[in-house]
């Protein structure tokens, strides 16, 4: 089965901090002028400067706008206004057993890799600790490290 041609910009975000340290992840755009989401434990302990990796291969100074490490979820900017965003789908519409498609920069070397696999799982529930709980689907697509903030698309090219 083919899928439709998706738009993700971003090749990686990663930082260089102070103490011995070197994270990388992916993420998408979610406006044209420079949102992008990622995840927060791509961010987190960036106490150095924090960058953004583009398709073209531009690197851009990225600022942290929001974040929400219960959820792991992390809003960044970075300066432009041409970037294509993603276009989103809703879950709600999805059955167990259709496919889906994870974009992502494995390892931090692999930049742009597509791994494809189904949807596993609805509503399952994380327990990051005895406080925190997050709600999350499953699925059985291979994710690498540097994976992490990549979009995962279903088979119209939305992000789900």
């Amino acid at each position: 089965m083919k899928f439709p041609v998706v738009s993700t910009e971003v090749d990686s975000i990663f930082y260089n901090s102070e103490k011995p340290a070197y994270c990388t992840g992916t993420g998408f755009f979610i406006s044209s002028n420079g949102y992008i989401i990622t995840n927060f434990h791509v961010i987190d302990d960036s106490l150095g400067d924090l960058f953004v990796t583009t398709y073209n291969g531009k690197q851009h100074k990225a600022l942290v706008i929001g974040y929400n490490p219960e959820n792991d979820f992390a809003i960044l900017k970075i300066d432009g206004d041409n970037f294509t965003p993603v276009k989103f789908g809703s879950l709600k519409n999805m059955s167990i057993g259709e496919e889906v498609v994870c974009i992502g920069h494995p390892l931090g070397i692999y930049n742009y890799s597509i791994t494809k696999g189904i949807l596993s799982a609805m509503n399952r529930t994380v327990n990051l600790d005895e406080d925190i709980k997050i709600n999350m689907f499953q699925v059985d697509c291979p994710l690498n490290e540097g994976n992490s903030g990549g979009p995962i698309f279903n088979m119209y090219g939305e992000v789900i």
